[in-house]
């Protein structure tokens, strides 16, 4: 692990270009979804939405934080959103404001999920799964303003308690209601329904607990996995407080307990809170005179920051980069460091999200 702090810049890595990942091709994919030429009827989880707008949005790496129907086996149909952090934030489609309730999700990028033979709910689920480590393209069809899903005819069933009632909302299958007179108890009734069935998933959802062994052993594989003591071409250097790493150095290799979030705000100049303030790319964050190399801060790989930053997080200040191993060196901007991050991070929060699933044991 010390090679990880003791690099240095080798002058022959200039012509050691970056290998690119490739990102997903957009194309003409608006066009395979475009109304330029009439085309026959699309029906979708029983709806005729050939008419309906096509809507895409960019979503970012991560959660999308949408429900699908999960009563409509052959199609996405939006059902409900929700918060994609613990604090509320909303996912990308919810925010955009573009995409109402009851919209069909048709494709993604240039797959189009309508085009024989179409793509199943569950088809769709693990496509969304396993590009979630991935910026990507959503197109969506949206139904025009003021329509109101039909419904249908709720089955017969056994006369049951007030208190069975709410359980059979969950269904919702009331009886149809006419288009020019929508329902505000019909509508009360289904969010509640919505809302009920969240809680019951989450309730019966099982419980899991973290291999830490497994984790600690999991994390540092992956972590020297991308530590070099060279940059490729237009990297740069990142810094970390020497004390934050070595708490991390105790959770992994000596049954440590977990370090917390990165925090470099010991190793700016006073005044650093009003760098998220200020709007200008160009900007950089000032550190304190006289640092010491090992004594205050490492340096580390995009790669080694992006990694630790999604599995530990990061605090409220910013990120401090160099493109030599110097820390007097001429700073890196802030878009110089979001143009450093931009391959690396996605990345690197997939491969976080999968060294968590690997480690999560079910309780008995």
């Amino acid at each position: 692990m010390i090679a990880m702090f003791s690099a240095r810049k080798s002058l022959s890595v200039q012509n050691d270009h970056v290998h690119e990942t490739p990102t997903t091709p957009t194309g003409d994919f608006a066009n395979v979804f475009s109304d330029v030429t009439k085309p026959l009827a699309i029906i979708a989880a029983g709806l005729d939405i050939t008419s309906w707008k096509v809507v895409e949005i960019n979503v970012p790496a991560g959660p999308l934080g949408i429900l699908l129907d999960g009563s409509c086996t052959g199609a996405a149909l939006l059902d409900d959103f929700a918060p994609v952090t613990r604090d509320g934030t909303l996912g990308a489609v919810e925010a955009s404001g573009k995409v109402p309730h009851g919209s069909v999700l048709i494709g993604m990028d240039k797959i189009d999920f309508l085009q024989e033979p179409r793509k199943s709910l569950a088809d769709i689920g693990v496509l969304l799964r396993e590009t979630s480590h991935l910026k990507r393209q959503l197109y969506f069809r949206v139904p025009p303003q003021g329509y109101e899903k039909p419904q249908q005819a709720a089955p017969q069933s056994p006369q049951k308690g007030d208190n069975s009632k709410l359980l059979d909302g969950m269904e919702d299958s009331p009886a149809p209601i006419p288009e020019s007179k929508p329902s505000e108890r019909a509508q009360m009734v289904r969010q509640i329904s919505a809302t009920c069935m969240k809680r019951m998933s989450i309730v019966a959802q099982p419980t899991h607990t973290e291999d830490t062994e497994l984790r600690r052993r999991l994390e540092v594989n992956q972590i020297m996995k991308f530590d070099r003591k060279e940059l490729k071409f237009k990297e740069c250097w990142f810094a970390v407080p020497a004390e934050w790493m070595s708490r991390w150095v105790l959770f992994v290799a000596k049954n440590g307990p977990d370090p917390g979030p990165i925090t470099n705000h010991n190793l700016l100049s006073p005044g650093w809170e009003t760098y998220g303030s200020d709007n200008n790319p160009e900007r950089a964050a000032v550190v304190r005179p006289e640092l010491q190399i090992m004594k205050d801060f490492r340096f580390v790989t995009p790669m080694v920051w992006s990694l630790l930053s999604a599995l530990h997080g990061t605090g409220e200040a910013p990120a401090i980069a160099r493109y030599v191993l110097d820390m007097n060196s001429e700073p890196v901007t802030q878009q110089g460091i979001d143009d450093a991050l931009h391959e690396v991070k996605p990345q690197a929060n997939g491969l976080a999200t999968g060294l968590r699933e690997k480690c999560r044991v079910q309780e008995n």
